[in-house]
């Protein structure tokens, strides 16, 4: 229970994760998506009115009448008003002359004139924070560009009608948040395939070290087993058969000879190049012998040939462990400072010994 919610909230954190990510993401890409949109339009209309001021001018040089001038004009910009941007044309009063929408020729320009600024460019950054901080009202036009005509009182106007730039504006958020949604939940569906897959490929992992673990666990416990088994059986050899191997061995006691039962050595061992005979009741002896010399006196049922430092009395032992890839840690009886390692080669032979 306590992994599943772990790995819960792992998961919801990725998730979160992935979700602040793509939200900001789709905010930027967003907002560069909009400014590029009103760059090009603004970029467009302003051309496009630049261009109709130099016609303007050209035509009142060829002596063409202002009022065929202003017909024309009016039939090509006719109800272009419904568009995002278009073009009217203003005098210096500020009075419609053309406009898209007949019924503002004669009226006085309505714009809110806090864009517009004859010393700067109008930027799409500019267009981005008027349209995002000003309220769609009737007939709400805005002017972005003058293009004064030559030898003339007219003043070719570049416009934006801000109901539909703030539509068009609308539609691409919503496209967006469309993707943001749809991308979202692919890449939370895909994490969690991929994080399925990694979890059960280290579930898989963790179960087969568990097994293993568990066989190791079970064999220590049959082998402890046979520990107490093996004494067992000693005893009653004891009681049963005469023992036809030594029952003591001479050892030295500073300057005392001393002989000490085979039944109470705890272990034998290599210490300095010395043969050091430890009992039961905590005295220390010295041989002269070598440690493989004085193993071969010993009952070989009894006692066990651990590695090159130790021999071990089968009574001695209190507890077999594991230790690291298929070595045997061995604790003595009486809090013993000594921790004898049997390694892997010896292992198999110990447990043999154990099985005897």
């Amino acid at each position: 229970m306590k992994k599943e919610k772990r790995y819960l909230i792992n998961t919801l954190l990725i998730i979160l994760i992935v979700i602040i990510i793509d939200f900001f993401g789709m905010q930027y890409l967003l907002k560069n998506s909009i400014l590029f949109s009103l760059k090009i339009q603004n970029n467009s209309v302003k051309e496009e009115a630049k261009k109709l001021s130099k016609m303007i001018e050209f035509q009142f040089e060829k002596g063409i009448s202002k009022k065929i001038i202003k017909q024309s004009i009016q039939k090509s910009i006719e109800k272009s008003h419904h568009n995002p941007t278009f073009i009217s044309v203003i005098d210096w009063s500020g009075i419609e002359i053309c406009h898209p929408d007949v019924n503002k020729i004669g009226e006085k320009t309505k714009s809110n004139t806090s864009i517009i600024n004859a010393n700067e460019e109008i930027t799409e950054k500019d267009l981005f924070a008027f349209f995002k901080n000003n309220l769609v009202k009737k007939d709400n036009y805005e002017v972005v560009a003058l293009f004064p005509v030559k030898n003339s009182d007219w003043i070719v106007a570049s416009q934006f009608n801000i109901k539909r730039v703030k539509e068009g504006i609308a539609k691409q958020t919503k496209i967006f948040l469309l993707a943001f949604i749809i991308t979202s939940l692919l890449t939370i569906v895909l994490l969690l395939v991929v994080i399925r897959f990694i979890g059960r490929h280290f579930e898989k992992k963790v179960e087969d070290k568990n097994e293993k673990l568990l066989t190791e666990v079970m064999n220590l416990s049959k082998l402890n087993a046979n520990l107490n088994t093996q004494r067992t059986k000693l005893e009653k050899m004891d009681n049963l058969a005469p023992q036809t191997s030594k029952k003591r061995i001479l050892t030295y006691l500073r300057n005392q000879l001393i002989p000490v039962d085979t039944n109470d050595i705890s272990f034998i061992k290599i210490d300095n190049s010395f043969t050091k005979i430890y009992c039961f009741d905590g005295n220390i002896y010295t041989s002269n012998a070598t440690l493989e010399e004085v193993y071969k006196t010993l009952d070989s049922n009894r006692f066990f040939r651990a590695n090159r430092q130790y021999v071990i009395s089968i009574n001695a032992i209190e507890k077999i462990l594991l230790y690291g890839k298929n070595q045997l840690k061995i604790l003595l009886k009486n809090n013993s400072e000594d921790t004898i390692i049997i390694s892997k080669n010896k292992a198999s032979e110990f447990k043999k010994w154990l099985n005897s």
